[in-house]
C-alpha cells in the first residue's frame, strides 16, 4: 500500500539571506524576466528529500536500495563503507581530485554488492514505501507550479535514478523532470543487470557541459559541491539556494561563501516556494516573511 511521503513543516527552520544586496539584484533579474526564462537544477537526496524526519535520519536512494536488498552481512559491509568514505565526501580540505578517486572507489564496491543481490523492476515501488524517506513539506507544490508555469527541471543526482524516478511518481505521476542520475538496467525478465554509464557521484562538474539550459537559473542544493552543477553551464543569473540540514556537520560559513540563501535546520520548501510565487507574479502572491522586504521592494519598482 502507497504510504504519505511527505514530511510536516519544519517548526525550527530559519531562512539566511547571505548578501541582501546580491540576493535582491538575482531575484529582480528573475522577477523581471519571468518564468519562460526560469530553469531548475537541482540536487536529489537531502535536497528534495528531508535529511531527518521526527529525528530519525532520512536513507538517501543508494542507502534505501542497500537496505532493501542487502543481506545481513552484505549491509554491514556498506555500512562499513559508508562510515569510511561519507566523511571524506562532505570533508571540505580534501581536493577535487582525491575526493573523485574516493566517490569512485565508494561508487564501485557498493554497486558490486547491490548486483551481486539482485533485485527485480517491479520491487521499487515496494522499496519506496517501505523506506525511511520522506520528501520536504511544500515540495508537490514546487513541482506542480513548475509543470503549470512550464519552468523545466533537471535532477543531478549520485543516487539511484530508478528510484529518483519511482519516488516522485509517487507524488507527481506526470512531472516531465529530466533525471541525470545512475540508472541500473533491466533484463528481459526485468532482474537488475548493471548499471549504465556514465556514472554520477560527487564531482558533477562536467555531468552537465555542453547541454543548453534558460539564460536564467535557480539552483538547489544540500552540500557546498552541489554548485559546482552549474560549473560547465552557460547562464546569465543563477540564484543558488542551499539547505543547511545539520549545522553540527556541515560549515555554515562554507555554505555562506557559495550560497545566495539558506534554508537552515533541514527547512522544509516554504521559502523557495514563495520565490517562484515572486518570479511568476502569481495572483496575491503569496511570500514568506523573510523574504517579504525584498519582493516589497522588488514589485514596487516594476
Amino acid at each position: 500500500m502507497d504510504r504519505n511521503l511527505i514530511a510536516e513543516p519544519t517548526a525550527n527552520q530559519e531562512v539566511h539571506i547571505v548578501d541582501k544586496q546580491v540576493f535582491e539584484n538575482k531575484l529582480r533579474k528573475l522577477y523581471h524576466e519571468g518564468q519562460e526564462n526560469l530553469e531548475i537544477i537541482t540536487d536529489f537526496d537531502w535536497t528534495f528529500t528531508k535529511y531527518k524526519n521526527n529525528e530519525a535520519r532520512v536513507c538517501s536512494t543508494y542507502q534505501l536500495l542497500q537496505n532493501s536488498v542487502l543481506t545481513s552481512e552484505k549491509s554491514s559491509y556498506v555500512h562499513q563503507l559508508y562510515d569510511f568514505y561519507h566523511p571524506i565526501e562532505i570533508d571540505q580540505t580534501i581536493s577535487p581530485e582525491v575526493k573523485e578517486k574516493h566517490m569512485k572507489d565508494w561508487w564501485e564496491k557498493c554497486n558490486h554488492a547491490l548486483l551481486e543481490e539482485g533485485f527485480n523492476k517491479s520491487d521499487l515501488v515496494h522499496f519506496v514505501n517501505n523506506s525511511s524517506l520522506y520528501f520536504r513539506f511544500g515540495l508537490p507544490e514546487f513541482l506542480s507550479k513548475c509543470k503549470n508555469q512550464n519552468i523545466p527541471i533537471t535532477i543531478l543526482s549520485g543516487g539511484i535514478g530508478n528510484l529518483v524516478e519511482t519516488s516522485l511518481k509517487q507524488i507527481q505521476p506526470e512531472n516531465g523532470m529530466t533525471i541525470v542520475s545512475n540508472f541500473i538496467d533491466f533484463d528481459e525478465a526485468g532482474r537488475s543487470k548493471e548499471f549504465v554509464m556514465p556514472e554520477v557521484r560527487a564531482d558533477k562538474s562536467k555531468v552537465l557541459s555542453g547541454k543548453r539550459f534558460r539564460k536564467n537559473i535557480i539552483l538547489l542544493g544540500d552540500l557546498t559541491s552541489d554548485v559546482k552543477m552549474v560549473q560547465e553551464v552557460e547562464y546569465e543569473c543563477c540564484l543558488k539556494i542551499g539547505f543547511l540540514n545539520n549545522v553540527e556537520v556541515y560549515d555554515i560559513n562554507a555554505f555562506r561563501e557559495v550560497y545566495d540563501l539558506l534554508i537552515v535546520h533541514d527547512g522544509d520548501f516554504t521559502a523557495v516556494n514563495s520565490i517562484l510565487n515572486i518570479v511568476c507574479k502569481m495572483e496575491g502572491v503569496e511570500v514568506s516573511e523573510e523574504l517579504r522586504e525584498a519582493y516589497n521592494r522588488i514589485s514596487c519598482l516594476n
